[in-house]
């Protein structure tokens, strides 16, 4: 494990919230509204997902995925955890940054995208596992 690593999984393990979320997967970001499900999904390769994670725990904002990550459905035969942030939350989190394609998100909120929708896979690990 390079120190790079050690210190990312050292501030998830002070995230208990995120213990479970595979950062080392995809994740996918939608509109969290039905009426939009048509639209272009942000989907974030494993560099982009700990970008986000880091720059969130950096500006001490990570609460917005930790208040409300939960299990509620399965992909594709993959048990997901999903946060629901507001949009505005999201946008604000990322302001001034190139982390994520902000153009995309605004066109959402453009066609009435309150919340959004953040998809990462359940390791279904222990913390004990990853340390």
């Amino acid at each position: 494990m390079t120190n790079k690593s050690a210190t990312l999984l050292k501030k998830i393990l002070e995230h208990e919230a995120l213990i479970n979320a595979r950062l080392d997967r995809p994740v996918i970001i939608f509109p969290s509204e039905e009426s939009l499900s048509n639209v272009k999904q942000l989907i974030l390769s494993p560099k982009e997902v700990k970008m986000f994670i880091e720059h969130l725990i950096s500006i001490n904002r990570v609460f917005l995925i930790e208040n409300t990550i939960q299990s509620l459905y399965m992909r594709d035969g993959v048990n997901m955890l999903t946060a629901i942030l507001s949009i505005d939350d999201l946008l604000q989190s990322i302001k001034g940054t190139e982390i994520l394609n902000t153009d995309l998100i605004e066109s959402w909120k453009k066609s009435g995208s309150r919340e959004v929708n953040i998809d990462f896979e359940d390791s279904g690990q222990a913390i004990e596992d990853l340390q």
